[in-house]
């Protein structure tokens, strides 16, 4: 086997034994090209000693700081075997491989194919490049589509977020890593499970491709099945079967939410839902704004109310209805077009604001209300409830009342107040004044 040593000083030993030659080499080996295919050559840079097998003189044994150079690589290791004519490595202990100043990988073994451009590094791996560092036993490094992946566990760390996963993809040149089964990402703030995302290193972006968990500072719970989230804005977008709860159980539904969880505020588009489930009510529509901080929020196109806090659900349906909270009450505002509905009484006005403290319905603009065969109207209307049904009803200002006597007959009773007191759904008293 011919072979050229450039630029080289030595001193060589032969040892003619059954089975080996041996050569001492006491000095650095500057360059010893390795017969191989072109553009993918393998450069021995450095060993302590070297050997050949006397049965396979193509391997070559080398021992102690032994480094090659493949491109704008490096590899390091304590021993390795070389087999020259297939362009391929074994290598152990204190394995590495050096890519320019961001790219490192460590590992106990390596099996290196330099046709392929291809380094399978097994048993305690690190590889580091910049601030991220993933810790593996068995990795694959694809020189030619500068990609690294593992299938049997790993974990990854920066200084913000840890991710595990069963598998996981690294494409170098993009940023972009992939990671499938048993996925966790722990961060400060947020812990989230899923079963394949995708990770942008450069933007610490978060990419759901399934059903994703989520719960931040262990409170509030998101849920989606697509979308992203963005680790150090704190901002999300949640596009498939996703909800944000937070600890009061209050939770907001839709097709796609535009969520930023430092400032506390939701946006919800399409199939919206509002849910409180300690005041047992839910708001609909197909748009919806919340800010978690001042509890407060609203719903248009096509905004609907539904009560289930008694037996006898209230629907109400506005233009634009808006949610707030203060220590003591929860309030809703309907605004333009109010309607409601419930078994013993339905109600229509301009605009309405429900007092949950006080159970209080106020109407305003041109209110009307119908309880069983009668109708209340006036300029200002409130409803007073008692156990989530209504007690009596309050008209002030040009009061009127249609009371149905029979099929035919009717009474008609105005004044300036009016009282109407409410039992089993039936108004069964009406105090009129003048004053």
């Amino acid at each position: 086997m011919d072979k050229k040593i450039i630029s080289v000083s030595l001193k060589i030993i032969f040892q003619h034994t059954t089975k080996y030659y041996f050569i001492s080499i006491l000095f650095l080996l500057s360059v010893f090209p390795i017969d191989a295919q072109k553009g993918s050559m393998l450069y021995l840079e450095n060993a302590e000693t070297l050997s050949f097998d006397k049965e396979s003189m193509d391997c070559q044994v080398l021992l102690g700081n032994v480094r090659f150079r493949q491109d704008n690589i490096y590899l390091y290791c304590d021993t390795a075997y070389f087999y020259d004519t297939k362009n391929t490595l074994h290598a152990f202990g204190n394995v590495r491989i050096r890519q320019g100043d961001t790219l490192n990988i460590y590992g106990k073994r390596l099996y290196y194919d330099g046709n392929n451009k291809l380094a399978r590094v097994r048993g305690k791996v690190r590889m580091i490049n910049k601030s991220l560092v993933l810790e593996t036993d068995s990795l694959n490094y694809d020189r030619q589509n500068n990609k690294a992946y593992y299938n049997y566990g790993g974990k990854l760390s920066d200084k913000d977020n840890v991710l595990t996963s069963t598998q996981g993809i690294f494409f170098l040149n993009s940023k972009i890593n992939v990671f499938r089964q048993n996925v966790r990402l722990q961060s400060p703030d947020l812990f989230l499970t899923t079963d394949s995302l995708k990770y942008n290193s450069n933007s610490k972006i978060v990419y759901f491709i399934s059903p994703t968990n989520m719960k931040y500072q262990e409170k509030t719970k998101i849920y989606s099945e697509r979308g992203w989230y963005n680790t150090q804005t704190e901002t999300s977008q949640l596009l498939k079967n996703a909800f944000v709860e937070d600890a009061e159980r209050k939770r907001l539904k839709g097709d796609s939410i535009l969520y930023n969880k430092k400032k506390g505020i939701a946006e919800v588009f399409h199939r919206v839902e509002i849910r409180d489930s300690a005041q047992n009510m839910s708001i609909f529509g197909n748009y919806a704004y919340y800010n978690e901080n001042t509890k407060s929020g609203l719903v248009k196109d096509s905004a609907l109310m539904v009560d289930y806090s008694s037996k006898d659900t209230l629907y109400l349906h506005a233009k634009l209805l808006k949610t707030s909270e203060d220590s003591a009450s929860k309030i809703i505002k309907g605004i333009g077009n109010v309607r409601f509905f419930r078994n013993d009484t339905q109600g229509r006005c301009d605009s309405l604001i429900y007092l949950s403290q006080d159970s209080v319905i106020n109407m305003y603009s041109n209110p009307v209300l119908w309880s069983d065969n009668n109708q209340l109207s006036g300029d200002f209307i409130q409803i007073y409830q008692r156990n989530n049904t209504i007690d009596w009803v309050h008209v002030q200002k040009w009061a009127y009342a249609i009371v149905k006597e029979d099929s035919v007959h009717y009474n008609q009773l105005s004044g300036k107040d009016l009282k109407g007191y409410i039992r089993n759904g039936e108004l069964y008293k009406i105090e009129v004044s003048q004053e």
